[in-house]
């Protein structure tokens, strides 16, 4: 049986410094704060949101002693102090990976494992206070695991994620029908109602490996679904590449297999729809001499030609982009991490910054984030005063935790 457990997750607050007698923070310290959760060992923050009361709410990975890995979901007031926290998960590993606000209550996707060691996409529905609602377990006999989860414009669910499965498991439609072998591992994207049912389910690869990172549903009803895939190793393209998959709204292929990045491997994050195409974020070893680079393009709206390409960092030293967001403006804002010299602070930081709809960097804004350890960014969300909050990890006392920082307008903790 399933259990939901509560733990006391550890808490700090980087950006205040102690005192003797209880304060209370004023709405002045909203505006800027680094806090740290988390327990023992491993931990992960995956994706986060601002929620109505202007607090937030976020999702990750933690790790027990008693339980091992399992999925955590932590609601912050404005100043990133926790009001509540659960933790979801059975004896087993059991990771969360995207969650979304639906309303008052949160549908949160992760990848669970069962007694047989095979691995499952898990689907939860939470109330306000993250009480289960609802949860489903989707998969096969084989190996699956959910990535990256949306709301779509019915109502329903769209998950992307990876399969090892060598058979369609239900068509559109609801039809089992037998598929020849792809490849070892493949997209894995299904469509479900409100409730969690699934409507239809497709897997999508080629003769290698496939690994489903991000949907976004287009303005037309259709998806694009992207990660990176192994099976296109020719003269050009002799490792991973940058793959993003167009499927109409009942997960027809509608635009064929479209690729990015260059002749080394390269790995699909991020993608968000603009007016005229489409961003593309990812980290490349294409555009590096011997580390790995950040890597955006643009794309036009059937993602079978390059606007424009760009790469940051790289060199000797390893750079990555792992979450994307446009403003009004479409100007883009990346966050990921760099351990590049002159700019890391140690091992690795975390990296915001940010892009004019051209791809030119704009120097004065933004800033690296982190201690002497290894930090990421994983997910980028705006703020209703104009600054952005954002997820991830940080080396903190011999430990990986999620670290959860809250930026002004111009991408900066710091007064400078």
């Amino acid at each position: 049986m399933r259990k939901q457990l509560t733990y006391l997750f550890i808490f700090t607050a980087i950006t205040f410094s102690a005192c003797k007698k209880t304060v209370t923070p004023s709405d002045g310290q909203a505006d800027k704060f680094t806090k740290i959760f988390g327990n023992y060992g491993l931990d992960v923050g995956s994706e986060v949101y601002q929620t109505r009361d202007d607090g937030y709410i976020f999702v990750g990975t933690i790790t027990t002693h008693t339980y091992g890995k399992d999925i955590a979901v932590i609601k912050t007031d404005k100043f990133g102090n926790e009001e509540w926290s659960k933790v979801y998960g059975d004896t087993l590993d059991d990771f969360g990976n995207s969650l979304k606000i639906v309303g008052n209550e949160y549908i949160v996707l992760g990848t669970t494992t069962d007694t047989t060691l095979s691995t499952n996409i898990y689907l939860l529905k939470l109330d306000a206070l993250g009480n289960e609602i609802w949860s489903k377990t989707i998969g096969t006999p084989a190996n699956e695991e959910g990535n990256d989860i949306i709301i779509t414009s019915d109502n329903g669910f769209a998950i992307l994620g990876s399969t090892t499965a060598e058979e369609k498991i239900i068509g559109p439609g609801g039809i089992d029908s037998i598929k020849n072998p792809l490849g070892s591992k493949d997209f894995y994207f299904v469509k479900t109602d409100a409730n969690g049912n699934i409507e239809w389910a497709e897997n999508y690869g080629a003769n290698k490996e496939e690994f489903g990172t991000k949907v976004i549903q287009k303005s037309d009803g259709g998806y694009v679904i992207m990660g990176s895939s192994a099976s296109f190793e020719d003269s050009q393209y002799q490792s991973n590449s940058i793959l993003a998959i167009v499927v109409n709204e009942n997960g027809a292929i509608s635009g064929g297999f479209n690729t990015f990045g260059g002749s080394k491997n390269d790995f699909g994050n991020d993608i968000v729809e603009v007016s005229d195409g489409f961003i593309i974020l990812g980290t490349t070893s294409s555009f590096s001499s011997s580390g790995t680079a950040t890597y955006v393009a643009k794309s036009n709206s059937t993602l079978t030609d390059i606007t424009w390409e760009t790469s940051f960092g790289g060199g000797t030293s390893n750079d990555g982009g792992k979450a994307l967001y446009i403003d009004e403006d479409e100007n883009i804002i990346i966050g990921g991490f760099t351990d590049e010299d002159g700019i890391s602070k140690g091992l690795r930081d975390q990296y915001l910054f940010k892009l004019s709809p051209a791809g030119t960097l704009d120097d004065t804004w933004g800033s690296t984030f982190g201690g002497s350890g290894n930090d990421i960014i994983n997910s980028v969300y705006p703020t209703t005063d104009g600054g952005f909050v954002f997820i991830g990890t940080t080396d903190f006392e011999n430990n990986q935790m999620i670290s959860l920082t809250k930026v002004d307008s111009e991408g900066k903790l710091a007064n400078n």
